[in-house]
């Protein structure tokens, strides 16, 4: 309720209380991304790594996986895309391109894997690798145009960026 009344340092501390009662539980891996959540909105990228670094460890190493389960794949990307982005916010641009490689390794949706692509393409811009983000436009692209979606706003990164 404190985040959604914007009150982030607030729903911190609420969050420090539910991971202190047992900080390595299944049962407060939710408090570990929500309280990312909302260090990122206090741009604190650091803070909102490590939480979503914890997150993804218990997943990891405490959640059975079973192939036919999407709700383990549903989990774990949207852990490691919330942690690309704080890399990226935090300029840690090959961190934040391993974890949305790690994202479009899994069993995801359409949606996400639109969202991984392009977010990708601007990371590799930061590293000037044209030629990858380029690819990663047209991916998106290609992706849109396919289901006659409008692409106009990729095509403008396209034009701006790939048209050499």
């Amino acid at each position: 309720v404190k985040s959604i009344l914007k009150d982030y340092e607030g729903a911190i501390n609420d969050y420090n209380q539910a991971i202190n009662v047992d900080p390595n539980s299944t049962s407060v891996l939710l408090c570990y991304k929500y309280r990312g959540d909302a260090k990122t909105t206090l741009n604190d990228y650091k803070g909102a790594i490590s939480d979503y670094t914890k997150a993804i460890s218990i997943i990891k190493n405490d959640i059975p996986t079973d192939e036919d389960d999407y709700t383990y794949d549903f989990l774990l990307d949207s852990f490691y895309l919330n942690r690309g982005i704080s890399y990226y916010n935090n300029k840690n641009f090959l961190e934040a391109i391993n974890d949305y490689n790690s994202v479009l390794g899994m069993r995801i949706d359409k949606t996400t894997a639109l969202r991984t692509f392009e977010i990708r393409a601007l990371a590799k811009l930061e590293l000037d690798d044209i030629s990858g983000a380029c690819k990663d436009f047209n991916i998106v692209k290609n992706l849109l145009k396919e289901d006659g979606d409008d692409y106009s706003n990729i095509q403008k990164l396209i034009d701006s960026n790939c048209s050499q």
